[in-house]
């Protein structure tokens, strides 16, 4: 039972994160002096995960169109058809020309990552916040929906001390993951509530804790354009990129790229072997040719160098890789004999690296999971099992890889579902 204040808008936005933010304003446009929409936001601030995104410099989008960004980002085809039009909607492009439009230049990077010229992301928070006022929505922080009730004439939003009565709701309350910046999975109660089945959140773009542990000495070390395997119940999943060491395990874009496919083939009850390819543009037989020719132009020079001057090896890897195939650092090349040169080269290609024990959902950047985007109408982000209900961004089953691709998502699905429900607002006068 709800008590307290009751206050009434036509649009109700949950979530003060990226999407939610777009949603917000580009309902509140639409609707003008027409409708009154407020965004709940249950931190003292909004925008807190955004103000964490590419370590703080806040990567906003990818460069590119949005067929191509779709093709980049995301690899399964439901999630590239699903957001298609969500992606037309409202560009990379576009998002650039509005944080423009309120001094925040932006840059390409080689990458096609792109960030705000400053490198902060407290600028991109203050133009959609900026943009949020300007349009006429209100913000109300520090007040969590504990409830949400569908009353056939629109929904009942209870938040304690106040219950908001509103014609529409957008759900834009984010995943599972980062739990501290406010993303802990109220939204899919809610939506479970009102009936949406929910696929269980896994971890995405997050680090993979390994046993034995990699060691004090590699930890901060990075592989750089190398091959991560994870071999689990016969099925190899890999990735190209950068591997970094640490205190648990590994992580960095290679294994970032990887984890949701770990997670949920480790989640199957399954050993998870963890293997690096450190020369990948090299067969086997091409990188045993190398060492050979290496060996009669440098035979006097010892193993370790030729580890520390051919490969990506790190220093401190360097003793690992020598142990592992039981052959002295300090030999000299020409010693080997060609069984030595084989097993050295067997390990290069698959250098095994330990267990998975853990792909933790805390640590993830984004989280999988979410309301089945079978339940949510593409063209408008309209719940097709809750009439009035609009749904976008990280709460949706979808998660995309490393380089802006999960934010222009949440920026193109809050843009749909803001237009949307003020376009329905419209309608229902």
């Amino acid at each position: 039972m709800m008590h307290g204040h009751e206050d009434h808008c036509d649009v109700l936005v949950v979530g003060g994160g990226a999407a939610g933010l777009v949603a917000a304003r580009v309902a509140a446009d639409a609707l003008g002096s027409r409708g009154v929409v407020v965004l709940v936001e249950r931190m003292t601030r909004p925008g807190a995960k955004l103000l964490l995104s590419g370590g703080g410099k806040c990567n906003v989008t990818h460069d590119a169109s949005p067929d191509r960004l779709l093709e980049k980002g995301f690899g399964r085809t439901r999630e590239r058809r699903f957001l298609r039009t969500a992606c037309y909607a409202y560009t990379a492009d576009d998002l650039r020309a509005f944080l423009a439009g309120y001094g925040v230049q932006t840059v390409v990077r080689a990458d096609g990552k792109v960030f705000p010229a400053s490198a902060m992301a407290d600028d991109v928070l203050d133009a959609l916040m900026s943009g949020v006022r300007h349009a006429g929505a209100r913000v109300v922080t520090g007040t969590r929906v504990l409830e949400l009730f569908d009353t056939g004439e629109g929904y009942l939003a209870g938040c304690g001390a106040v219950c908001f009565r509103t014609r529409k709701v957008i759900l834009a309350t984010g995943g599972i993951s980062y739990g501290h910046t406010g993303s802990t999975g109220d939204g899919l109660d809610m939506a479970r509530s009102l009936g949406h089945s929910i696929v269980s959140p896994g971890a995405a773009l997050a680090p993979l804790f390994l046993k034995p542990l990699p060691g004090r000495s590699l930890a901060g070390k990075v592989l750089r354009g190398v091959v991560l395997h994870v071999t689990c119940g016969g099925k190899t999943v890999k990735a190209f990129g950068d591997i970094l060491f640490t205190h648990k395990g590994v992580s960095g874009p290679a294994v970032l790229s990887l984890s949701r496919d770990v997670a949920e083939l480790y989640g199957q009850g399954k050993d998870a072997d963890v293997s690096i390819d450190l020369f990948p543009r090299l067969e086997h037989a091409g990188l045993e040719a190398r060492l050979l020719d290496y060996t009669v132009a440098h035979g006097a020079r010892q193993l370790s160098r030729f580890l520390g001057e051919e490969s990506p090896l790190p220093a401190a890897l360097v003793p690992f890789v020598c142990r592992r195939v039981e052959l002295d650092g300090a030999l000299r090349l020409a010693e080997l004999q060609r069984s030595d040169r084989r097993r050295l080269v067997a390990c290069l290609k698959r250098f095994l690296v330990g267990k998975v024990v853990s792909v933790p959902l805390a640590a993830g950047e984004v989280s999988s999971g979410g309301i089945p985007l079978q339940e949510i109408d593409p063209g408008t982000m309209a719940s097709r099992i809750s009439p009035g209900l609009y749904c976008c961004g990280e709460l949706l089953d979808y998660a995309g890889e490393i380089g802006g691709f999960n934010l222009q998502a949440a920026f193109s699905t809050g843009w749909l579902a803001g237009t949307s429900a003020a376009a329905s607002c419209q309608q229902d006068a």
